[in-house]
């Protein structure tokens, strides 16, 4: 298979998992980091002129143990936002979702489910595109899925609330949502076999990340709950969480479970190393990389 040959990937078991490329952005340092110092976490994520640090997206493209496949999170959909946001979050397309997943030798048709571990514009943005020279209507880019996201976190992001609003955009899933290709869960479901959905809250209200169990293997895409390998540590929170304590106390307890499980992990806004096992550093955490 050409995926094997050509894109960073795991094993978990009778699972396999590619990791895609969907680009880069850029955030305020000092909001994803929260109260850590400045001088602190610069040593691991440098800032540029306007003190912004750079992100990766990094969709995962998942081979279920029934052959199936899922794709979880889909990047931001650059190529429908405007100038000014381009300019603002210096949006970077890379090699672009469709592309990457080409050259994983998988057609967007192929997928059954994309799940979105929440949907904030940079992680459900890149499911639908618009018509060339177009502004709309908006289009589903796999045509054959269904998007699966937590009934609470749907409400959310069609609530108008005044301090989340600006993450939401609901151009990027509306159009879903009328044609019926949502999946609505509440709470932790098994969506193929051997993943599962498991709500933890903390970032949004309904934050879920997605948990993968195979011949005795263990694996996690942490979403939002830990965007990059340097916000391993359970303390280090964003000021994008809405929940800081509940992001703080769930972090706490699913990475130590993730160290003695050896869980392969992988850190969808992590620019330089996205997908490995975390592993005991002294009094800190490091991340280690995974055998194909």
């Amino acid at each position: 298979m050409k995926a094997e040959l050509t894109v960073p990937h795991a094993r978990i078991g009778g699972i396999e998992v590619f990791l895609l490329d969907a680009g880069t952005f850029r955030l305020d340092g000092g909001a994803m980091f929260r109260v850590v110092p400045k001088v602190i976490w610069e040593k691991r994520c440098p800032a540029d002129s306007q003190n912004r640090i750079l992100l990766g997206m990094r969709p995962l493209l998942v081979r279920a143990e029934d052959g199936s496949w899922v794709l979880v999170e889909s990047g931001i959909g650059a190529r429908r936002r405007d100038p000014k946001f381009i300019e603002m979050f210096d949006v970077r397309e890379g090699e672009g979702l469709l592309a990457s997943l080409a050259r994983a030798d998988v057609k967007p048709e192929e997928i059954s489910k994309v799940v979105v571990t929440h949907m904030h514009f940079d992680h459900v943005g890149g499911v639908v595109e618009a018509p060339e020279g177009t502004k709309g209507p908006r289009l589903h880019r796999f045509p054959n899925a269904k998007l699966v996201v937590q009934r609470g976190e749907l409400e959310d992001s069609g609530a108008g609330c005044d301090l989340c609003k600006a993450s939401y955009v609901q151009d990027d899933w509306k159009a879903l949502a009328d044609a019926g290709s949502l999946e609505v869960v509440d709470g932790d479901r098994e969506i193929a076999p051997g993943v599962r959905v498991e709500k933890t809250g903390g970032h949004t209200r309904h934050h879920q990340i997605v948990r993968f169990s195979s011949g005795g293997e263990e694996g996690v895409f942490w979403g939002d709950l830990i965007p990059t390998s340097a916000h391993i540590r359970p303390h280090y929170v964003m000021a994008y969480d809405l929940y800081p304590i509940e992001c703080w106390e769930k972090k706490k307890e699913l990475v130590e479970r993730a160290v003695s499980g050896k869980w392969v992990s992988v850190f969808y806004h992590d620019p330089v190393s996205p997908l490995g096992r975390v592993a005991r550093d002294g009094r800190d955490f490091k991340v280690e990389e995974v055998s194909p």
